[in-house]
């Protein structure tokens, strides 16, 4: 399938939206979420439309899109060395403290181009007692 069509992509995990993405480079892209694999992130960084809604998704405070854009600047090697490790350890503790979901922070850092692979590694490194609200749509 050449890039730049219409593509649907329906329930995906991280690896089937970042092929989706890479298709519709240039045209359009309906994702049709599934509760296991929350997009609120993804959906608020690339300003996509609810169709339910009929709105543009928004609501990413700044100082959040900065974390998440330098936490994505930090993946060398896809976390997986030391200083990957320690760097995404530093950026994924201030957006605990911030309260902001799991969901935003994973489906946030492949809208970023973070590789699926690399978003195995930070979801092991997430703080292991999260806030509540770190798996509620609603932060």
């Amino acid at each position: 399938m050449a890039n730049g069509g219409a593509v649907v992509v329906s329930l995906p995990n991280w690896r089937d939206l970042e092929y989706a993405i890479s298709l519709a480079q240039g045209g359009s892209l309906c994702v049709i979420e599934h509760p296991s694999w929350p997009l609120l992130g993804w959906a608020m960084a690339s300003e996509a439309r609810d169709l339910v809604a009929d709105e543009v998704t928004t609501g990413t405070r700044a100082e959040v899109d900065h974390l998440l854009d330098d936490l994505a600047g930090q993946g060398y090697n896809g976390y997986s060395d030391q200083t990957g490790k320690r760097m995404a350890g530093h950026y994924l503790g201030q957006l605990s403290e911030m309260a902001v979901g799991k969901d935003v922070v994973l489906s946030g850092l492949i809208a970023r181009g973070v590789s699926p692979y690399a978003l195995d590694v930070i979801e092991k490194l997430l703080p292991a007692r999260q806030p509540p609200s770190w798996t509620s749509r609603d932060w």
